[in-house]
Order: structure tokens, then C-alpha cells, then sequence
């Protein structure tokens, strides 16, 4: 609240207002976009269902790159150039949804 305080002193008004309110609009239209996608039905089994899993990969995949990002900033030591934290996010969602795959299957 302090550094929100601080910004609200050195900027103006309007500034304010249009950071605090367009900040969390890229990260709804997402998730608005992903909800869009259209899914089968829950009967036809894991693998033919094969949208949910590539959805499932795409957010996995924007998680960790958000993650390690804002690590990227609060670990100035941590020495990662944009594309190892790409590479990074896609093998860790790539493992993290075949996992879930296969566990879907064998359940």
C-alpha cells in the first residue's frame, strides 16, 4: 500500500485510475478466451477429449512463465534469459500435462 500511495503522489488521477482498472483486464481476457473453447463431453474419455488437454497446456504454460518472470525480477542473481524461461515453461507444462494425461487414463 505504501508504493501504491507513493505512485498515487508522483502520477496523476486518471494515470492511476486506468493502471488499477486495465491491469487485471489482460489476465480476465484469458481466462475469458480459454473458457471460450469449445469442449466434448466428460463421456467420451480423457483422450478424445483432446481440447481440454491442450488448453490444459497453454494456462500450464502461461503459469509458469508468469512465475518465473516475476522471479526473474525479485532475484536479480537469478541470471535467465526470456527465452530459457520460455523454454523452462513449456517442457514444465509439457511434463505437467502429460503427467495429468496419463493419470487421467490409468485412474
Amino acid at each position: 500500500m505504501l508504493a501504491l500511495d507513493e505512485y498515487c503522489q508522483r502520477t496523476s488521477l486518471a494515470r492511476v485510475l486506468a493502471v488499477c482498472l486495465i491491469t487485471p483486464l489482460i489476465p480476465l481476457l484469458v481466462i475469458i478466451l480459454t473458457e471460450c473453447i469449445p469442449l466434448r463431453p466428460v463421456e467420451a474419455g480423457a483422450t478424445a477429449n483432446y481440447v481440454f488437454w491442450i488448453r490444459h497446456d497453454v494456462m500450464g504454460t502461461l503459469l509458469v512463465l508468469c512465475a518465473m518472470q516475476q522471479a526473474r525480477v525479485w532475484l536479480p542473481e537469478l541470471a535467465l534469459t526470456t527465452r530459457q524461461i520460455c523454454g523452462i515453461a513449456c517442457g514444465t507444462a509439457g511434463v505437467y500435462t502429460a503427467l495429468n494425461v496419463l493419470i487421467a487414463e490409468l485412474w
